[in-house]
């Protein structure tokens, strides 16, 4: 979403965060100053968007025009998966839903009829086909160089429909949607991210509460299992407990040797599910395997990613966690004497 929209949009004042066609506005020369100069800002362009229809084998289909003449090297790596960019006039680059609708190939030639009066006409060749995995610009978004809409539409080269404006950290959006609000003429806004796509976020903060709701059973249930787990540990100990208290062990040092041994099992058990969880997540991460719905997730597949960091922090938190817990089930348990604690083991034979 970042890739193809930016984390910031400057658009005329009056138009809404959503219009397909926001009124045409003067570039502007101190506003293109500031971000080139400002260190959180890693990469600015101005674009057009435009409807038209796209017909291909007397096929029409309602398509949205973006013309924009820079992109981040990291939006054809990512996004494209057939062909290349578009780098002048008569070149094109569409989506895999509409190439696969109409029946489009790289190298094929499509017009173009744009919703401007009068109705204005251009022929372009395919030369990418692109994916997202967002159904909203997978099914109507095509790309075409900036100065090639400047010169149909008969716009002069400062004449654009905004500003896309790339972050070096998504988490410093609002700070220079602030200062920018601060700079820009009166006729310009501002929009982040919330306000283009409300949708997306409304629908990726029901997910953080249902993973908030599912995350807190979770460590409910876990707590309790690890608890009886703890007493289950001890209780098959007593006739160990029973010999050591035989021979003269205090109960202090039975403690500690029981917390001792309850240690080196969690360490042991924590190595194992180390492993088992990152040849697992590396197998998903290389190949794939667990697949999602993309028209509900926007995702084709589960993705993963490793963070060192997290995975230590969790791992060390979970061990302090589980020997707490193994402390209070040691300093709770009450210890037999031998002959208690040999009938114990005899009767549960």
């Amino acid at each position: 979403m970042f890739l193809l929209q930016g984390h910031l949009q400057i658009r005329s004042y009056s138009a809404s965060a959503r219009a397909l066609e926001p009124p045409a506005i003067q570039r502007n020369k101190n506003v293109e100053e500031w971000l080139r100069s400002n260190k959180l800002v890693k990469f600015f362009t101005p674009f057009i968007m435009k409807p038209a229809l796209l017909t291909f084998n007397k096929r029409l289909e309602g398509v949205v025009v973006e013309a924009q003449d820079s992109i981040l090297s990291d939006m054809e790596e990512l996004l494209l998966e057939e062909g290349r960019w578009a780098t002048n006039g008569t070149e094109i680059v569409i989506s895999r839903n509409l190439a696969q609708k109409l029946n489009i190939h790289v190298g094929n030639k499509v017009r173009v009829f744009f919703s401007y009066r009068p109705l204005r006409v251009k022929e372009f060749t395919v030369v990418g086909i692109y994916h997202t995995g967002l159904k909203e610009y997978d099914d109507v978004v095509v790309f075409v160089p900036l100065s090639t809409v400047q010169v149909i539409l008969g716009w002069d080269e400062l004449m654009v429909s905004g500003y896309k404006i790339y972050l070096t950290n998504w988490m410093v959006e609002t700070v220079v949607q602030e200062e920018l609000l601060e700079i820009v003429p009166f006729e310009f806004y501002v929009f982040n991210n919330r306000e283009l796509n409300p949708n997306l976020f409304d629908w990726l903060n029901l997910h953080e509460t249902n993973k908030m709701v599912l995350i807190g059973l979770l460590i409910i249930v876990s707590v309790v299992n690890l608890f009886s787990v703890l007493i289950t540990f001890l209780l098959e100990r007593t006739p160990m407990i029973a010999m050591l208290s035989a021979i003269g062990a205090t109960a202090g040092l039975i403690r500690k040797l029981l917390v001792a041994i309850g240690v080196w099992l969690l360490i042991m058990g924590t190595f194992i599910g180390n492993a088992i969880a990152l040849i697992l997540s590396f197998i998903q991460i290389k190949f794939k395997v667990v697949k999602l719905p993309e028209e509900a997730y926007y995702v084709s597949y589960v993705p993963l990613k490793l963070d060192p960091f997290n995975i230590l922090i969790t791992n060390f938190g979970v061990i302090a966690w589980v020997v707490l817990l193994l402390l209070l089930a040691s300093m709770f348990y009450k210890l037999r004497t031998p002959s208690e604690a040999l009938r114990w083991g005899q009767l549960r034979r």
